[in-house]
């Protein structure tokens, strides 16, 4: 039981199995066999040494025969008397060769073989690190319209993992140092370096497919004559690599790198891979095999991806330990062969997706809470918020009863402290000195807490002390009025920015094999580690690649080079101005711009497109009244119209200013170089560059003669969309009684 299991099954059902409450017709017309037998070892259970060697192994077969009552092909004849009447055993053998359905399964593995061989500290090196796998799949089927159907699936490969147990250096984790004790060197203390890969994993694998169908010609089964029917065969032969690596550069530093590459192993074309039946197309398969795989196989696809992210310890710096924000950068670069054609070069694709995020994020109540008056009165707010309707609060009137003096006889001598205990618990009181004649008397004194006095005296005294506390702060209107102003200042609670920009590069038409890992041939390192990291200009790349006869410079390539950015800004805040009212705003700013080049033909013409939108807000307009007796005109429609000349006017007085481009269309023309002049064409009103800005200023309330003339609106115009939340009310006892919660 320690070395596998061993698990076999058989089944027999003869023609005319069946249930009782089954009709004659309903049962089994023929003979029904299956035998099925599964294996699993430990293998390396055999070694002495225990757990030092990994060697499972699986291997099953499972074989169906149907041996029909009927003749298949003559279903008025029972195949027994068929295989009577035959003349000789070589007859009756191709009878049932045809007639029998034969399915035959057999399966082995060899999966996640390795050496458990490991240094007390582990190294690249140790044997643990490397495992392997094999297996292999086949699967024949045969009926009688099928002489054969044959599917092999063949996978080896090894994989290698390694994890560093090498610490990361931290030069002054345990120093003691009087200097670095201070909270604001608290970066420098915590510094970690990780100088090595914290792990590496490398797998390579190839998978072998073949398929093999050959039809049975029923009109030559009474005869010599050699099936006419081709030979289907279906075949692929792939080689994929895997590589891994995770560095940990620093506590907040992270990098992340992998790689992927997938080649295809040649073998002869039109010829199926049959030793018995092709011996010589057979051998000639095994040449071409062993070739494509010294040459490590044919690249097909080749995928890069590199991420990098770091956490900004801004929890380290006292000042800034309410920011918390993180920057991530990654890159992933494709190269993918293009279709192959007969004497035309396409060329291979690649393509480059890069993306930049930023998101910091401000918890202002963190920072409002370094004071410690501010930090008092987000504590009274919340905590009235929670008990407002639990707890009946006291009144001046109650608390003033409850107050009483503190009187007591001192003696005090001459340039002595004298504490003295009133147990009042309140700072804030009045005291006075009395001496034997009812006189008060001036003492110094001092408030140590809010039950102990200390006081000094210069001469010898018998006096009587009357401690008389004195009403709360939080009785004080002024200090309700001033911790309210202070709570509405603190209204914003938090804020959250996220911003990403992503830039695609998509390129067609380039010659250069993969590279950089795994390929088969670079020449001139093609493309690069700047392309393929991200690291980029793709207009410059563009003529870069041009230049170095990097691209296809033909009409066999028809697909253009495409060029997509990104920009998205997000900006979220909460606002809570009073507990219960809660106001969220968020604004929004996205921009698009898809350019694509036909870098193939004379000029290389260009095709741009692309999308902007923007958080507004247009109160001034949105509810404007419409009556239908004044057939529904809008004043802000008619403000539109009328921006128009005066937004037109705007641009022309700018222009007047410039001179016509020396490029473009107007390279070389009269124009060119010269002042703008109205006469040759002016702003024509109804274009886009009126139309946006006379649009904006006409639906936001503004003015068209100070409005911004920019088609897309800057920074400074974004403006919060907002929702507002108030659940106070399910505190009011009247709706107490009837709502868990009620907000609107």
């Amino acid at each position: 039981s320690d070395l596998g299991n061993i698990n076999f099954s058989g089944r027999y059902e003869s023609d005319g199995f069946g249930g009782i409450e089954q009709r004659v017709s309903e049962r089994r017309m023929d003979n029904y066999g299956a035998v099925n037998l599964a294996m699993s070892f430990n293998l390396g259970r055999l070694v002495p040494k225990e757990n030092l060697l990994n060697l499972p192994l699986y291997y099953s077969i499972s074989k169906q025969v149907n041996t029909p009552k009927y003749d298949p092909l003559n279903e008025d004849l029972l195949l027994s008397e068929v295989l009577a009447q035959a003349e000789d055993k070589a007859q009756r053998d191709s009878i049932k060769n045809y007639s029998q359905t034969l399915k035959d399964y057999r399966s082995f593995s060899l999966n996640n073989v390795k050496l458990n061989v490991k240094s007390k500290t582990p190294l690249p090196i140790d044997p643990a690190n490397f495992s392997f796998n094999y297996s292999f799949n086949e699967s024949f089927e045969r009926d009688a319209t099928t002489e054969y159907e044959i599917t092999r699936n063949y996978q080896a490969g090894m994989s290698y993992g390694y994890s560093s147990p090498v610490k990361a250096f931290e030069p002054f984790a345990k120093s003691k140092a009087e200097w670095l004790k201070s909270p604001w060197l608290k970066t420098i203390k915590d510094f970690s370096l990780t100088y090595i890969p914290n792990s590496v994993a490398f797998s390579t694998n190839l998978n072998r497919y073949y398929y093999e169908l050959q039809n049975r010609d029923l009109s030559s089964l009474s005869s010599e004559v050699a099936n006419m029917i081709p030979l289907t065969f279906s075949k692929n032969f792939m080689w994929n690599t895997d590589f891994n690596l995770n560095w940990n550069l620093t506590r907040n530093m992270k990098f992340n790198f992998t790689t992927n590459n997938s080649a295809r192993v040649e073998e002869t074309l039109n010829t199926p891979v049959n030793k018995e039946l092709y011996p010589t197309e057979y051998q000639n398969w095994k040449d071409t095999v062993m070739t494509s795989l010294m040459a490590l196989g044919t690249p097909m696809a080749y995928q890069q991806n590199m991420k990098y992210t770091w956490q900004i310890p801004f929890k380290n710096i006292p000042l800034l330990d309410f920011v918390t924000a993180s920057f991530q950068y990654s890159s992933n670069y494709k190269w993918d062969r293009s279709a192959m054609i007969a004497d035309v070069d396409m060329g291979n694709v690649i393509a480059n997706q890069r993306s930049i995020s930023f998101n910091p994020s401000l918890n202002l109540e963190t920072l409002y809470n370094k004071s410690d008056y501010l930090k008092a009165v987000n504590r009274k707010f919340a905590s009235n918020a929670r008990s407002s309707q639990s707890k009946k609060p006291e009144t001046f009137a109650s608390k003033k009863k409850k107050a009483k003096n503190k009187e007591s006889k001192l003696t005090l001598l001459p340039d002595t402290q004298t504490e003295f205990k009133h147990n009042l618990k309140n700072k804030r009181v009045d005291v006075h000195f009395v001496d034997a004649k009812g006189k008060e008397v001036d003492v110094k004194y001092k408030v140590l807490d809010e039950n102990t006095l200390r006081i000094k005296s210069k001469d010898s005294l018998e006096v009587k002390i009357v401690v008389t506390p004195k009403p709360s702060l939080e009785e004080e209107n002024w200090y309700k009025a001033l911790q309210l102003t202070s709570r509405l200042l603190m209204s914003v609670r938090n804020i959250q920015v996220t911003y990403q920009e992503n830039d695609n590069f998509n390129l067609p038409g380039f010659k250069p094999e993969s590279g950089l890992f795994f390929g088969t041939e670079n020449y001139q390192h093609a493309p690069g580690w700047h392309f393929a990291s991200g690291l980029y200009n793709a207009d410059e790349f563009l003529n870069s690649s041009i230049q170095k006869n990097w691209l296809v410079m033909s009409d066999s390539v028809v697909s253009p080079a495409v060029m997509t950015k990104t920009k998205s800004l997000k900006i979220k805040s909460s606002v809570q101005p009073i507990p219960g009212l809660k106001i969220d705003l968020s604004a929004q700013r996205n921009e698009n711009d898809n350019r694509q080049v036909q870098y193939m033909i004379d000029g290389r013409p260009q095709t741009r497109a692309g999308s902007f939108s923007m958080s507004t807000v247009a109160l001034r307009t949105a509810l404007a009244p419409v009556n239908a007796r004044k057939s529904y005109a809008s004043k802000a429609f008619d403000e539109f119209v009328a921006n128009r000349d005066i937004i037109a006017a705007r641009l022309e007085s700018q222009y007047r200013q410039l001179q016509y481009p020396d490029q473009g269309f107007l390279s070389g023309s009269d124009y060119a170089g010269q002042a703008y002049d109205a006469s040759n064409g002016g702003v024509n009103k109804n274009s886009a560059d009126v139309l946006v800005p006379a649009f904006l200023a006409a639906y936001t309330g503004k003015s068209a003669h100070h409005s911004a003339l920019d088609i897309f609106p800057s920074l400074l115009s974004l403006m919060p969309n907002w929702s507002v939340t108030y659940d106070g009310l399910s505190k009011l006892p009247a709706f107490k009684a009837h709502f868990k919660s009620f907000s609107l």
